[in-house]
């Protein structure tokens, strides 16, 4: 079947409205269709009878299917966009959320004050979205990142050269391998590591737990801090006198992260709300 634009919007919410909100659907066909196809929301608007091409729409068609079952659209066109960079992601990365864009916005003001180089770690960087929008934005960032696996480091390596920065990565598990395979000290480490309790899965749309990397979205209900207890044993180690440690943290756990933090001998402990409202960030000091 040949689509024009009024039917493509048809066909999306006719396929997608068991899974979404008719106004999360608009903005699902929206995106898809400008980073796939270049095809503009005001295009579609002023030409609602404009037919695509029959290979167009048989991928189209294609593609709604992978929606239907719940794939996020970001994997179905292969990237998104995170602090206005183009990121590839797949099923072996988490796709970065908006959240985290404030998380580099906030480091980003705080290396401001900061005259000379500055080593900055990501830990647990998936796609590399952090490690990468810091690298472009921090004239004077020497930027490493680790993940667990190289397959993800695989991903994160491609999105830095798509992005023209370089980035040192490094094939590290953080919960089970040496600090000191980790060479250097560093101004400022930053992670945002996996944190939902395995028990708060059912509570999640099936887009994220039938789809997103489970590694990098769950830890255990009886230790839901097991990553930030590691990272911040680890930054007590790496971290220069008066370097910052950068956290987003599961709101439910955002007091016993801070409480985490003061056992571990960090001071100057500064918590943050996003931009919904909802403890997300912390910022922790080396003495």
């Amino acid at each position: 079947m040949i689509l024009d634009y009024q039917g493509i919007r048809t066909a999306f919410l006719t396929s997608l409205h068991s899974l979404y909100e008719q106004q999360e659907i608009v903005a699902i066909m929206r995106f898809y269709l400008e980073t796939k196809w270049s095809i503009k929301n005001y295009e579609m608007t002023l030409s609602p009878n404009k037919v695509i091409e029959e290979s167009m729409s048989q991928q189209i068609e294609q593609d709604l299917q992978r929606l239907n079952k719940g794939e996020p659209v970001q994997y179905v066109v292969g990237k998104t966009e995170f602090y206005g960079l183009n990121i590839k992601v797949n099923s072996r990365v988490l796709i970065p959320r908006p959240e985290t864009e404030e998380l580099v916005q906030i480091i980003i003001s705080w290396c401001g004050s900061i005259s000379g180089s500055v080593q900055l770690f990501d830990i647990g960087t998936g796609s590399g979205a952090i490690a990468i929008a810091l690298a472009k934005n921090i004239a004077q960032a020497r930027v490493s990142a680790s993940d667990y696996d190289q397959n993800i480091l695989q991903v994160a390596s491609e999105n830095a050269k798509l992005n023209n920065v370089n980035i040192n990565f490094i094939q590290h598990n953080i919960l089970e391998e040496e600090f000191d395979k980790i060479e250097g000290s560093f101004d400022v480490i930053v992670s945002n590591p996996p944190y939902i309790p395995v028990g708060n899965k059912e509570n999640l749309h099936k887009n994220v737990t039938a789809f997103e990397p489970s590694e990098a979205l769950f830890v255990p209900d009886e230790d839901p801090l097991v990553f930030y207890k590691k990272i911040g044993e680890f930054a007590q180690k790496k971290l220069k006198s008066k370097g910052k440690l950068f956290f987003e943290t599961h709101e439910d756990f955002h007091d016993e992260t801070e409480q985490l933090l003061r056992k571990l001998n960090f001071i100057d402990i500064i918590k943050q709300k996003d931009l919904n409202g909802k403890p997300r960030f912390i910022i922790a000091t080396k003495k």
